[in-house]
């Protein structure tokens, strides 16, 4: 399982936990607002659920947040550098690849692969440095 699947999953259920834990206790909400302190832990819960996923890839959502959509299937061409550890007789390029891209609000998850290997890495947060344009 991945630590955003955890992640999601724990927060969705303190939310929902909390919510029927007060629904069982018997407390008596009997006015709009304790109804909100009752209901908000689930309902935030699951809307955070449903951003994460698929809520900021909305445009006019997307367009909002500037998070770049980059998630997909690539076709990349590898060209090591000389500085670059090949074994002797390895290929030295250029290297066709193809890089698989599973990304949710707050996270990354890239593959790549090549007839000779593959790679995974993972991120779970964008940066921006002050002045910079540019996510990372």
């Amino acid at each position: 399982m991945r630590p955003t699947t955890l992640v999601r999953l724990v927060v969705l259920a303190v939310g929902l936990a909390y919510t029927a834990v007060l629904a069982l206790s018997g407390v008596n909400l009997d006015n709009t607002a304790k109804l909100i302190v009752g209901w908000f832990p689930a309902v935030a819960s699951v809307a955070l659920l449903v951003w994460d996923l698929w809520g900021w890839r909305l445009p006019l959502l997307n367009r909002l947040t500037r998070r770049p959509r980059i998630d997909g299937l690539w076709e990349v061409t590898l060209t090591p550098t000389e500085e670059s550890h090949i074994p002797e007789g390895g290929n030295r390029g250029p290297i066709p690849a193809y890089i698989v891209i599973n990304q949710s609000y707050w996270s990354l998850h890239v593959r790549q692969m090549t007839v000779e290997s593959g790679s995974d890495s993972k991120s779970f947060f964008w940066d921006r440095v002050p002045g910079d344009d540019v996510e990372r």
